[in-house]
């Protein structure tokens, strides 16, 4: 009965991506379908939905969430910054995928210059410790948990060496000389 259970296990595992493939069109595009896929779409599309494309918009006070659904049932938005849920990324898919007509996801950002879910110092702390390691063990610790949130892209680790002690974001860079 262990062999039979085994081999079914074995025989299930081993079809799983075959099976994924066939039933959900996983199937990558080629080049030339690509670009014939987008340039359909930019036919489809009027230039205010492509101007929406073009937009990164911070949700917040400013613009709530509900003025968020509305431009994207108008195609007035292409990109969200500073929504770190997974579940309200995911939400705000799914209200693109029912509300647009021409079902282009949203990209997603976030400045993560101390972390995703773990918090780590800030760039000028990081610097300050000489351990070009520990920059990248915050630097990949901080792209995984980004992205298994649903984030396209963040702004970490920032490495902006600073020279001069006016910049209002000082803090968030590396400070000190360039090697020349």
């Amino acid at each position: 009965m262990k062999w039979l259970c085994s081999v079914g296990v074995a025989v299930s595992l081993a079809l799983q991506p075959a099976l994924a493939d066939d039933l959900f069109g996983n199937h990558p595009l080629t080049p030339e379908a690509r670009d014939a896929f987008v340039t359909d779409l930019l036919t489809k599309m009027s230039v205010d939905e492509k101007i929406g494309q073009l937009r990164l918009i911070s949700v917040g006070p400013d613009n709530p969430k509900e003025a968020i659904r509305e431009m994207i049932k108008n195609g007035q938005v292409g990109a969200i910054f500073n929504t770190v849920t997974r579940q309200d990324i995911r939400a705000m898919q799914d209200q693109v995928m029912e509300l647009s007509h021409l079902k282009i996801p949203l990209f997603f950002a976030y400045d993560v210059v101390h972390g995703q879910r773990t918090v780590f110092p800030i760039s000028l702390g990081l610097a300050s410790s000489f351990n070009l390691e520990a920059v990248k063990t915050v630097g990949r610790v901080s792209a995984y948990e980004a992205a298994d949130d649903g984030l396209n892209m963040t702004w970490a680790p920032m490495v902006d060496v600073s020279r001069d002690p006016r910049w209002g974001r000082g803090s968030e860079g590396f400070w000190g000389k360039i090697p020349i």
